[in-house]
């Protein structure tokens, strides 16, 4: 026999199926009952089981003397228990027992009915260690159990087990036993009876059936009903006259106490399951900045949490069952992605985190921090990848406005002939633009200044004024100003203006950084104002964003964390859950009250608030917490999710600071800076191209605005050299404008960027006023054309004065 622990349902149940339309009458179903020797029959509408007819019902049938020309329909019992023929026995067991029926309709995978388990036919397969509180079968005996002549008519035998609501009769006489009336034989004679005969119950009692004594054993009672395949057993004594009868229900009433027990055992397992079910929902279901993905190999999604809805646009219902190429990915990546699963399924091993690019359902970019490792799938030897995503497209884009803004700030300085430098006071090293050693004629990589070849370089008459603004910077800070001569790799003097200021001091105030900008004034010395700047070297912003998961009881006690969790404190999960919120709470005033909210039943989303690790160092986080309910929905605790932002906190401080330095330095250096596509619309203008135009600041901008400010006689020109650098050619011309009535001079100089193929694509560039320095240069001219002029009319005139002499003359 094979053990219950491999048995299933399909092993034990009956395959001749006798199946009836609901529109069938009872006389055809009766009639093909008694010539199939069935005892059940199970209605069917199409292929779907709707109803049953069962022994019991065929009794109230023959007690209503019912038309037997009306439809099977009305008599059906319903609902019908249907169950798969793989079900395991002793779950089959359980769920007839479940379902207060006495039959299970077995269907295939398509609901097709293949089979009929009836109480009985799991009677020789339960095992005797179900029947152990079973001591005596003198308890199981019914010994009130009707006897009656076999002359007697069966119909009134049918009455009598209505009324008394019993299942069998026993056919006895003068106190000996003959047979047996069950509901078994009630087909054969609702078939006799409608010819008129009168059916008497010795024409129908099984009487092949032998009878057992009080004495026998348990094991007995059930190979004989088994084999007989009945649901009574007649019992004698020791003269053979009739003492009662045993019923299967009652044999089974054992079994069903053991089942019960079973049943509520396993429902309290799996009320503790569903709990802890519950709180894994809750945590990747609410977890809004973690995407929770699991794919099988073939990369098609078997789960998809409310944050991946959120990041890529697909709801769950529409992304489940379906491959990443049909929703975030092309095939090619995703043929790449289930490579990597394979290699992660065969080492066992997490990926991750690892940073890329995909889309959302609008075909937006989206980037993605990911960790990707196995579990175990449904089926047996079947795995899932779990991928964990955090969105870090917010980052990514202030990364490249940090670039941008570098990158906009170097050609500013690199087209007004700057360079920043950075001096570390402590060990003397300064590290420079690579600008600055081309203007002196260094190879940039070879150049490697300090702080004293720095002064060790700077012209004897300028050291002195040099070295007194460098000690009025470390004493006040700066910002301060100084310009001076250094000499170049050829050995030539070059005129430069430093502007510097202390950044950074040590724990006792000493200064530790100085940074400024070094400004090569050769060409503008007398026209150009005092350069202040100074500008940071610009810091990474965040080295990785990780969200953890915390779980809180009603106390504010730690009950449970994610190893990101204990990374992020710095404890062991030990020390973590002897702690309380108070114990890292660095920001009662936000948190305390946020925790009282919550066990009201409120939800928080994106509050910022700062911790204290372990180390004493205070963290600032992104705080997403929902409170954790119980079974009866009450609040137990407390689900918190956090990401660190300190490093997003100081990148947004020191990005905003590098931008007001660039602004503060173009204000200055009285250097402009301006931004267009090639068909000339104005993308962006600083504030000091506003400045040097006269135009007022937020006016809308327009090619038109641009072009009246250039002096009506030098359109012509500006427009050919813009012309020309279209085609590659520098652009870089001094013009003039006219302001509030004024002519002023300014010299522009841009950089045009192209395309693959050629085509120019945007211009950026700068506006300096040089309205001073020319007004230098045509004095000059002047008083060259003056010179001219003296010597042409006054004839045999010998000058002994130098030039500078002769200047000195002529204009004071």
């Amino acid at each position: 026999m094979i053990p219950i622990a491999k048995l299933h349902l399909a092993d034990v149940m009956d395959r001749h199926v006798f199946s009836v339309t609901p529109q069938s009458t009872i006389a055809s179903m009766v009639d093909r009952m008694k010539a199939e020797h069935v005892s059940h029959v199970v209605v069917l509408d199409g292929t779907k089981p709707i109803g049953m007819l069962t022994e019991r019902d065929l009794v109230r049938l023959l007690h209503l003397r019912v038309d037997r020309s009306r439809s099977v329909k009305e008599f059906m019992s319903t609902p019908v228990a249907t169950v798969p023929g793989a079900l395991g026995f002793r779950s089959a067991y359980i769920q007839l027992c479940l379902s207060r029926l006495r039959h299970l309709v077995v269907v295939d995978n398509a609901g097709t009915v293949v089979g009929v388990a009836a109480e009985r036919d799991f009677l020789g397969h339960l095992g005797m260690e179900l029947f152990q509180n079973i001591r005596s079968l003198r308890d199981l005996i019914d010994t009130t159990v009707p006897r009656m002549p076999p002359a007697l008519p069966v119909v009134e035998a049918v009455d009598h087990m209505i009324n008394e609501k019993r299942g069998c009769i026993v056919v006895a006489e003068e106190g000996r036993f003959l047979g047996l009336f069950t509901e078994n034989q009630v087909p054969t004679v609702l078939a006799r009876h409608e010819d008129g005969s009168v059916v008497t119950l010795g024409e129908v009692m099984r009487s092949a059936l032998a009878p057992v004594t009080a004495t026998v054993s348990v094991a007995e009672v059930m190979a004989q009903m088994v084999a007989d395949r009945v649901a009574y057993v007649a019992v004698v004594d020791a003269d053979g006259e009739v003492i009662g009868t045993i019923a299967q229900s009652r044999l089974l009433e054992n079994v069903r106490t053991a089942v019960y027990a079973e049943i509520a055992t396993r429902q309290l397992v799996e009320d503790q399951l569903r709990q802890v079910e519950a709180q894994l929902e809750a945590t990747l279901e609410h977890t809004p900045n973690v995407a929770v993905q699991w794919y099988d190999c073939e990369a098609r999604v078997h789960y998809w949490n409310h944050a991946s809805e959120s990041i890529y646009g697909w709801s769950a219902i529409e992304a489940v069952g379906r491959t990443l190429d049909q929703l975030i990915r092309t095939r090619e990546e995703t043929d790449e992605f289930i490579r990597t699963l394979a290699d992660i399924e065969q080492s066992g091993k997490t990926i991750g985190p690892v940073e890329y690019q995909t889309r959302n359902r609008q075909g937006e970019p989206r980037w993605v921090e990911s960790t990707i490792f196995p579990i175990p799938g449904e089926g047996e030897g079947e795995t899932f990848f779990v991928s964990m995503d955090i969105d870090i497209s917010k980052r990514k884009r202030s990364e490249e406005t940090l670039r941008a803004s570098e990158e906009r700030l170097r050609f500013a300085l690199g087209t007004a002939h700057q360079s920043w430098f950075d001096a570390n006071l402590q060990t003397g090293e300064i590290s420079v633009d690579p600008d600055y050693p081309r203007l002196l004629g260094y190879d940039p990589a070879e150049f490697r200044p300090t702080v004293q070849s720095w002064l060790d370089n700077i012209h004897p008459d300028d050291v002195a004024a040099v070295r007194q603004k460098f000690q009025d910077t470390l004493a006040t800070g700066g910002p301060s100003a100084v310009e001076y001569r250094r000499v170049t790799a050829t050995g030539e003097w070059k005129w430069f203006l430093s502007t510097g200021a202390i950044v950074e001091r040590d724990a006792a105030g000493q200064p530790m950084r100085l940074s400024g900008v070094q400004m090569d004034i050769a060409e503008r010395k007398a026209a150009e104002d005092t350069l202040r700047a100074s500008e940071e070297k610009f810091r990474g912003i965040f080295d990785e964003s990780v969200a953890t998961i915390y779980l809180f009881d009603n106390d504010k006690r730690f009950i449970d964390a994610n190893q990101a969790g204990l990374d992020l404190l710095g404890y062991t999960r030990g020390e973590l859950l002897r702690l309380s919120i108070p114990d890292v709470d660095a920001d009662p005033a936000v948190v305390l009250p946020a925790h009282q909210e919550l066990r009201a039943g409120g939800r928080l989303i994106n509050y910022e608030h700062q911790l204290r690790r372990k180390d004493g160092a205070i963290i600032t986080v992104l705080n997403n917490s929902r409170p954790l309910r119980d079974a009866q929905d009450q609040v137990v605790g407390m689900l918190s999710t956090l990401i660190d932002i300190t490093e997003r906190k100081e990148a947004d401080a020191r990005l905003q600071a590098s931008e007001a330095n660039l602004r503060r330095a173009q204000e200055v250096a009285r250097v402009g800076s301006w931004n267009l596509d090639i068909p000339g619309n104005v993308l962006h203008w600083s504030d000091e191209t506003y400045r040097i135009f006269g135009v007022p600041p937020g006016q809308p901008l327009t090619q038109e605005v641009f072009i009246d400010c250039i002096h009506p006689e030098d359109r012509d020109r500006v427009v050919v050299a813009w012309i020309a650098a279209m085609q590659g050619a520098p652009y870089d011309i001094e013009h003039r404008i006219r302001v509030d009535g004024q002519v002023r001079w300014v010299r522009e100089r841009a950089e045009i960027q192209f395309s693959p193929d050629g085509q120019a694509l945007s211009g950026v560039g700068t506006a300096q006023d040089i309205t001073d320095r020319k007004a230098i240069e045509i004095e000059k001219e002047a008083a060259g054309r003056l010179l001219d002029s003296i010597v042409e009319n006054i004839p045999n005139m010998i000058f002994m004065k130098r030039a500078s002499d002769l200047r000195f003359v002529l204009f004071n």
